[in-house]
């Protein structure tokens, strides 16, 4: 089985096939994968396909912030370094925190944003009923209609990252298993999404 000999890349069994794991199972080798370049959205800071936090106490500007990001994104315009954004990319939102007219949009417009690259999520439609967009339930949705729109999403914003959780988000095994539909569709699009995280609110 796995012996000392894994040290010795010459000589080394193949472990693979005699590392016994269940029936559902399965494992790759480090060795079998080709490593793949990170894809940043802003160098060194959004990475297209992965899951990013903002977090911070109320009052610190975090949905300002990410309005700016946004901003940049729909006019593929310059980072706070200032580097360049390498084009114009739309950007998706949903807030359970603020009023999309009258906080949102001001921000947009005061960040200069491209108003027709930015869409708030609100509702879905299931079995001809329309109801409020539920990001612990309905991500799949999202992912469904990214699959048949072909836009070229760059940015995914969600404020606040808790509402994502169904269950306790007290609980590691809930937050991981309720965030693994948003990861997927993050790679699977190649998107970088961003979660604010409001640290002294009970869902902190």
């Amino acid at each position: 089985m796995c012996s000392s000999d894994l040290g010795h890349s010459d000589s080394a069994p193949d472990w693979k096939g005699e590392f016994k794991l269940k029936e559902a199972s399965k494992m790759r080798l480090a060795s079998d994968v080709e490593t793949k370049e990170i894809d940043w959205l802003w160098n060194g800071w959004l990475a297209r396909g992965h899951l990013h936090l903002l977090a911070g106490e109320p009052g610190v500007c975090k949905t300002t912030l990410a309005m700016n990001y946004a901003a940049i994104v729909t006019n593929g315009g310059e980072w706070p370094d200032g580097t360049k954004c390498d084009r114009p990319q739309r950007v998706l939102f949903w807030s359970n925190e603020d009023d999309f007219p009258s906080f949102i949009v001001p921000r947009l417009e005061a960040a200069g944003a491209k108003k027709e690259n930015f869409g708030e999520i609100t509702n879905i439609v299931l079995s001809n009923e329309t109801e409020p967009f539920n990001p612990s339930l309905h991500m799949h949705i999202i992912e469904e209609s990214i699959d048949q729109a072909s836009c070229d999403i760059g940015l995914f914003i969600l404020d606040s990252i808790a509402d994502v959780v169904e269950g306790d988000s007290h609980k590691n095994s809930d937050v991981r298993r309720s965030l693994k539909a948003l990861t997927r569709l993050a790679q699977r699009h190649n998107i970088a999404v961003l979660g604010i995280v409001h640290l002294n609110k009970a869902n902190s």
